[in-house]
Parts: structure tokens; C-alpha cells; sequence
């Protein structure tokens, strides 16, 4: 029970180095949340940390309240909300190079690219749906992401706000490579924090 009781202060002086440690009671009440295989459930401790628990087994520390906006994906390196996206124009398709989840080809044409958090109401047609639409949310919880991360899950959106790629996930069909496209986009994530 100790050392349980030092990993919860030790992962809140992690999310917020700058507050005070936890008192006995919020660390308890962290604790409570492991055991009850309801899904995600959470409780906010003080400095604006969230404690989220995913199906009873592990906890989750991050902050309430910091939410990036949207940034522009140029050819590099950009770092957006705990990932590391690398960006990079590349002449021919890799299908095994883009069968791993952390990396999404694009046409390059249908850019220019942003990145930004995934919203309540955001549409996605993914590739292999055959057209069909899907709720960039709704998508998330098929895959089984818990609630507490489809919230902090970016996704990479074009001009007019449409919903390119969902990280880790699904591409949109109006932007995947086909053997028309002159141009590819490589995205590569990486997580970081």
C-alpha cells in the first residue's frame, strides 16, 4: 500500500511539478478508483489534475485545461500535445511503411495540413467504409481508446476542416494515396509524454 501510495504522488509531481503534493485523502480517493472495471472513470485532484482509471487497472494523470490549439504541419519536426509528428514528402508509396499505425500517407495535394484535438461532432469517411461516414468519436471507442484519451487524441485536419487522419488510427478516404496521387505526405507520430 505504500509504495502504491508514492507511485500516485510521484505520477501527480509528474503532471504538476509546481503544486504541492496531494494530501492523504486525494491519494486515497486515486486509489479507489483502481479495482472497479466500469469503463473510464475519473476524479479531479487540486492544481487542475485529472486521475482517470481505465477498466480498474491502470490510472492516468494529466492536466484539465491545457488544450493546444490548431498548428500547421510544415516538412519537419513539430511537437503538439505530448507527440512528436514528423512531416516529409516522399515520391512512392510504402505499403508496409504505411500499414504501421503511427504513420498516415496523404495526398499532398489536399493539404496544406493541420493538426489539432479531436471535437464532439467530428466526421471522418474511413478508408475501406466504402464512403460511408463515421464519428471521428465513435471510431476512437470501436478501437477500444479509453474515454479519458479520445479527448486528448489529435487529428489531422485540411483547409476546410475536414478529418485527414485520426492519430494511431483511421485515414480519410478523400485523402488516401491512390495510384492517381502525384504527391504523398508522410506523418509519422511519436509519443512523448
Amino acid at each position: 500500500e505504500a509504495l502504491r501510495r508514492h507511485a500516485v504522488r510521484r505520477a501527480y509531481r509528474l503532471a504538476a511539478p509546481e503544486c504541492p503534493l496531494p494530501d492523504r485523502r486525494h491519494v486515497e480517493e486515486a486509489l479507489a478508483l483502481i479495482g472497479k472495471r466500469e469503463g473510464t472513470r475519473a476524479i479531479e485532484l487540486p492544481g487542475g489534475v485529472v486521475v482517470a482509471a481505465r477498466y480498474g487497472r491502470e490510472l492516468a494523470f494529466y492536466r484539465r485545461g491545457e488544450l493546444p490549439g490548431e498548428v500547421e504541419l510544415p516538412k519537419g519536426e513539430v511537437e503538439y500535445a505530448g507527440w512528436l509528428i514528423s512531416v516529409r514528402e516522399v515520391g512512392e508509396f510504402d505499403e508496409r511503411d504505411a500499414a504501421r499505425a503511427e504513420v498516415a500517407c496523404l495526398d499532398a495535394e489536399k493539404g496544406p495540413y493541420r493538426v489539432r484535438l479531436a471535437r464532439e461532432g467530428d466526421i471522418i469517411r474511413p478508408l475501406g467504409l466504402a464512403g460511408r461516414k463515421k464519428k471521428v468519436m465513435r471510431a476512437m471507442m470501436d478501437r477500444k481508446v479509453p474515454a479519458d484519451v479520445r479527448r486528448r487524441t489529435p487529428v489531422v485536419v485540411d483547409g476546410r476542416e475536414r478529418v485527414a487522419w485520426v492519430f494511431l488510427g483511421e485515414i480519410g478516404e478523400e485523402f488516401g494515396v491512390g495510384p492517381e496521387t502525384r504527391r504523398i505526405t508522410r506523418l509519422e507520430v511519436q509519443k512523448i509524454t
